[in-house]
């Protein structure tokens, strides 16, 4: 059967979407289940020590999401939405922009503190060129917003500048979150620790690649932006290690699944380790090469994470699993609950 956007589409209601993240972390729940005979159980995160094998491997993503959401204003007063995602030079941004109208070439924008910025076109894209000022860098980095997700429907608050980060959070880079690394606080993770189960990190700055909408109606032809990756040799070598011992490797999150699929050299049959690109877009029918588990959490309809993850547990499987999502009152979407993929 041909798969079209339909097929990446549900129904979600609003309650749904989990708006703030639960108190403690690893109170998420988690679904379980198993993709070759669709089994499910229910569960807690706080419980994953117990579901995984000391033979396993769990890796993560260790990006930090930069809050480079910045409010200002043109020089007619209208108000202007800044997202920041890609620098450039040490002035130049690419940005996404948001205004009550359009947005011309060469428009100025100003900013708190005296900063201002010149909106120059190249192409679909949008760059600002930040005026060179004294305190820029201070400003760059402490005047910002979290860039929580729109479907929140808030503008960040205390709790999403400590929460909209995981643990591991150390290489600034990326726009959004890898959300399935939310949900592991410090104590879950000493008792992964002491089950002696592997832990890995590898970093994938997040871009708009990851969350921009699927357009197409054949979605197969929806094409990805490239986002930066870098996968450390000792990450490979644990992974040929679990391969070696009958193992599973078990990424935490998409965006650990798409490093490690596009640094696998299918001609050598092995893991490249160093710094790429990934433009990797999974769809459903494509093998993978690396990884043996998914954690994930529910995402958007019709999205490149929702082929993904379809991708990886099989159609019928991932039905199954969100439609007992719903009917058990799980939480969606980045705040949201998790599930795991075996």
């Amino acid at each position: 059967m041909t798969l079209n956007l339909d097929n990446l589409d549900y129904k979600l209601p609003e309650k749904k979407i989990a708006k703030y993240p639960l108190e403690n972390r690893e109170d998420a729940k988690l679904l379980c289940i198993n993709k070759k005979n669709s089994e499910i159980i229910h569960t807690k995160i706080k419980n994953l020590p117990d579901i995984l094998n000391q033979n396993d491997l769990i890796i993560f993503n260790n990006t930090k999401v930069n809050n480079w959401r910045f409010y200002g204003n043109l020089t007619t007063g209208a108000k202007v939405e800044v997202l920041l995602y890609e620098r450039k030079t040490e002035t130049t941004f690419l940005a996404l922009l948001s205004a009550n109208r359009k947005i011309k070439e060469n428009e100025k924008i100003k900013f708190k503190k005296g900063i201002s910025a010149t909106v120059e076109f190249r192409g679909k894209e949008r760059l600002l060129e930040f005026t060179k000022i004294k305190n820029f860098e201070n400003w760059l980095s402490k005047e910002g917003d979290v860039p929580i997700p729109p479907y929140l429907r808030r503008k960040s608050e205390s709790i999403d500048y400590e929460r909209y980060q995981t643990i591991f959070s150390k290489n600034p880079g990326s726009i959004a979150a890898p959300t399935a690394g939310f949900h592991f606080s410090e104590k879950l993770m000493e008792n992964i620790t002491k089950k002696k189960i592997e832990i890995a990190e590898i970093t994938l700055d997040i871009g708009i690649g990851t969350f921009s909408p699927i357009r197409e109606k054949n979605f197969k032809q929806h094409k990805m932006h490239e986002e930066k990756y870098e996968i450390p040799q000792d990450v490979v070598n644990k992974i040929e290690q679990t391969n070696s011992r009958c193992g599973r490797v078990i990424a935490i999150g998409t965006t650990v699944t798409r490093a490690l699929e596009s640094s696998y050299l299918k001609n050598k049959k092995i893991i490249n380790s160093g710094k790429g690109t990934s433009d990797l877009f999974i769809t459903p029918g494509y093998k993978f090469q690396v990884i043996n588990g998914l954690l994930t959490n529910f995402h958007l309809p019709k999205s490149t994470l929702l082929s993904l993850v379809i991708a990886f547990g099989g159609k019928n499987a991932i039905e199954k699993a969100y439609t007992s999502a719903l009917s058990d009152d799980y939480r969606f979407y980045s705040y949201g609950d998790a599930m795991l993929i075996t």
